[in-house]
């Protein structure tokens, strides 16, 4: 059986270009590899901290 954690949905998001551009910036920045990785690991540090308010 498939594990669900393990299954990647791809769905869009429409931001404006300078949010854009910052986004590229980290990925820079911090050396990840694309913009997928960036947002998964933005979106796992928000809900780590939302279960901790």
């Amino acid at each position: 059986m498939e594990n669900r954690d393990d299954t990647i949905i791809r769905f869009s998001v429409s931001l404006q270009q300078n949010l854009l551009d910052e986004l590229d910036n980290r990925i820079i920045k911090n050396g990840y590899s694309s913009r997928s990785e960036l947002v998964r690991d933005m979106i796992r540090e928000r809900l780590v901290e939302d279960s901790w308010s």
